[in-house]
């Protein structure tokens, strides 16, 4: 089983986290500032869907803007 990992992504669910002052100071500080947006998870899944990915088992693909950077 493989899965995607996504950091704060810009949807109506997550809109009170995305739309906090503190939330977004904090991502102004990543290395790619900005919120993801739904699109930008789609090539992460279509890989792990793809025959490309047939001999990935048991990974998490981090999708989060550098945010795990540290």
């Amino acid at each position: 089983m493989n899965a995607i990992l996504p950091g704060v992504v810009e949807t109506k669910l997550a809109s009170a986290l995305v739309d906090d002052p503190a939330v977004q100071k904090w991502i102004s500080r990543l290395p790619i500032p900005r919120a993801g947006q739904p699109v930008d998870m789609v090539a992460g899944v279509l890989f792990l869907v793809s025959d490309q990915a047939s001999f990935t088992t048991g990974t998490t693909l981090v999708m989060d803007g550098g945010a795990t950077l540290g």
